[in-house]
């Protein structure tokens, strides 16, 4: 975080915990909505509902979550998350934030629609495993965009992430089963936008004052200049972040699906037709709705916890916490089918014992940088340090 008051704990514990149960129920609940119901006889027949909803329409699906998301965000800026500068959403606000926001919006769909579509095509196992190599990713672009740099413990327990995860999921890529490529090429693609968008996310939350490519290294061309007349941007609240990432998102989940044909199709669904390859069921339209309805508060939930989780700590902070998340899910995933393979596990405690040693050095860095931030001033200090303390 940029300078400032610290958060009151009881606010970060509520966004860490939201943001645990938004994206472990979220995960759960999508594979088993957005996956095809096992065959229950020879020829194949197929009941939607039975084992798994066969609700197979992410695009469709995830525009609900959107659409739910913007309203939530609308809500708390008129309750309890007011802006400061008491600007509610407008026309003006979107033009001056538009060259943020709507790249913000592309990634969100990429990633959410992706991530979804491949939940359809692969195992939830194979799904998370790969989605948890973004910590490394996400620190490269956190040091370009911003600047950031963290110590060589910290980039040595998130390489030692990368690597768990190689070992945990090499049988798997060795022998994908019922997984498909176009599955894991659908959740790659997801997993290369969710590293960029919590960067991006924390730059409009400090009102672009952060943008310091490279650390400077590079040149200052995109640095905020101190005497530029322009007026800088002031930073967005999470929920005004989150009204436009998800208002912008909702045009661009239906333009897709009805360019591909879903949306028709889960139309169908809902009116009682059953897809191809599925017996009627009677209660197919309300379990359809009831899907989109408990997706949505679940998208709420772990939208609002992330943009606040993100604005409390890091980018890279808020992608190792969701990569908790996945290692619960992988490790019971594999649980549950049986995994035996010694790799494979092998591979998970390496990842587990990976994120503990992050969590250790993260603490012990910010110890030292709140201990260098009271150090009193001496003849070897810096005037411009002494000034601005």
């Amino acid at each position: 975080m940029g300078a400032g008051p610290e958060p009151p704990r009881w606010a970060v514990i509520a966004a860490v915990g939201a943001f645990v149960v938004g994206n472990y129920g979220l995960n759960k609940f999508n594979s088993w909505a957005l996956h095809d119901s096992p065959a229950l006889h020879t020829p194949p027949i197929r009941v939607a509902g039975h084992g798994k909803a066969g609700f197979n329409f992410p695009f469709f699906y995830t525009m609900f979550h959107m659409v739910a998301s913007c309203i939530a965000a609308l809500v708390m800026q008129l309750t309890v998350s007011k802006p400061k500068d008491g600007q509610l959403p407008s026309f003006e606000q979107f033009w001056r934030y538009k060259h943020m926001v709507v790249p913000l919006a592309f990634l969100t769909t990429i990633n959410n629609g992706l991530n979804n579509a491949s939940l359809g095509m692969i195992a939830l196992y194979m799904n998370q495993v790969i989605k948890a190599t973004q910590p490394l990713p996400t620190s490269f672009f956190e040091y370009c965009f911003l600047g950031k740099v963290y110590n060589l413990q910290i980039y040595f327990t998130i390489t030692l992430i990368v690597v768990g995860v190689i070992l945990a999921q090499a049988t798997s890529f060795s022998h994908p089963g019922n997984n498909t490529i176009q599955g894991v090429i659908y959740v790659l693609i997801s997993t290369a936008a969710a590293t960029v968008k919590p960067v991006l996310g924390k730059l409009i939350m400090t009102g672009g004052d952060a943008l310091n490519p490279c650390g400077g290294s590079c040149g200052s061309c995109l640095m905020p200049k101190k005497d530029d007349t322009r007026p800088k941007l002031p930073p967005l609240s999470p929920a005004q972040v989150l009204f436009w990432d998800a208002g912008i998102s909702v045009w661009l989940f239906l333009i897709w699906s009805i360019a591909s044909g879903e949306f028709a199709r889960a139309c169908d669904y809902l009116g009682g037709i059953p897809p191809p390859g599925y017996q009627i069921n009677e209660q197919q339209g309300l379990l359809g709705g009831g899907i989109i309805l408990f997706g949505s508060f679940l998208a709420f939930i772990f939208n609002i916890a992330m943009y606040y989780f993100v604005h409390y700590t890091s980018a890279l902070t808020s992608t190792i916490g969701s990569i908790a998340v996945k290692i619960e899910l992988i490790v019971e995933d594999a649980a549950v089918s049986g995994e035996n393979d010694p790799l494979t596990w092998i591979g998970i405690t390496v990842v587990v014992l990976s994120i503990v040693l992050y969590g250790y050095a993260s603490y012990q860095l910010k110890l030292s940088q709140d201990a260098a931030a009271t150090k009193p001033a001496d003849e070897k200090t810096p005037l411009a340090e002494v000034v601005t303390k």
